[in-house]
């Protein structure tokens, strides 16, 4: 009887395990985030998005990053992105004299990926730099006041470009820090008091009560800093504001 007890217990815990890690799959900018270390984008780019590697001969002399003025030059186009992963660039340069002469001048070309990648995989590489390139960035009002707000403070080093997905966390359920938005994220945050509880004191009243979600928090080797010491109200409202208009956006 016990040990049937016991192998109940057991798969229960297995099925709540593997439950979990469904809602928590990573996303797309997760998985593309990987990818471009795996790939070695690395090498050439900054996965930040500012400019990469030295390059003689170019234009610019590096790579160019892949955030601000850069990506409306390279990436105006809806599927410019995956164009430069997947041909090593978008029909309209390659089909550039000026292009095609820059290109053989300069130490470092853009590589053609796409013989290497799916096309789940290439979709999930792009999600990434188009994260990096700030393409969702709000416009104007609450929203972009709170984007500018975890640009300062530094909150994309954690949860990803533009909160869409952070980082690897080992030790932690998930195994990554989750962004702001999809299943990984509600199941943290149900409320906006859980929202503006997680941002001012690092922690929630419901994951306290709860000890499997305890245990993993303790362990995990990156924790949510407290910032009601760091940020006005006004700054956490706006912050508030941009996270719950990315939950719009789904």
């Amino acid at each position: 009887m016990a040990r049937l007890l016991l192998a109940a217990v057991a798969v229960t815990i297995v099925l709540a395990w593997a439950a979990y890690r469904w809602e928590t799959w990573p996303p797309p900018v997760v998985r593309g985030h990987r990818l471009a270390l795996s790939l070695g984008c690395g090498g050439c780019h900054d996965l930040a998005g500012g400019p990469g590697a030295p390059n003689p001969g170019s234009r610019e002399g590096r790579v160019p990053g892949w955030g601000g003025g850069n990506a409306m030059m390279y990436f105006p186009e809806p599927g410019d992105v995956a164009a430069w992963i997947r041909d090593g660039a978008p029909k309209t340069y390659r089909d550039s004299a000026g292009f095609q002469a820059q290109q053989q001048q300069q130490a470092l070309t853009m590589l053609a990926y796409g013989g290497r990648l799916s096309s789940r995989a290439l979709a999930d590489l792009t999600a990434f730099v188009e994260a990096v390139a700030e393409t969702r960035a709000p416009a104007d009002g609450a929203p972009a006041e709170g984007y500018a707000v975890a640009a300062r403070t530094g909150c994309f080093h954690c949860h990803g470009p533009g909160g869409l997905g952070g980082i690897d966390n080992p030790g932690s359920f998930a195994g990554y820090i989750p962004g702001w938005h999809g299943r990984a994220y509600r199941a943290l945050v149900r409320s906006r008091d859980e929202l503006v509880a997680w941002i001012r004191d690092g922690r929630t009243e419901r994951t306290d009560a709860n000890p499997i979600a305890r245990y993993f928090l303790r362990r995990q080797q990156l924790h949510m800093p407290a910032y009601r010491d760091h940020l006005k109200a006004a700054e956490i409202d706006a912050l508030v504001a941009y996270i719950e208009a990315l939950n719009l956006e789904e």
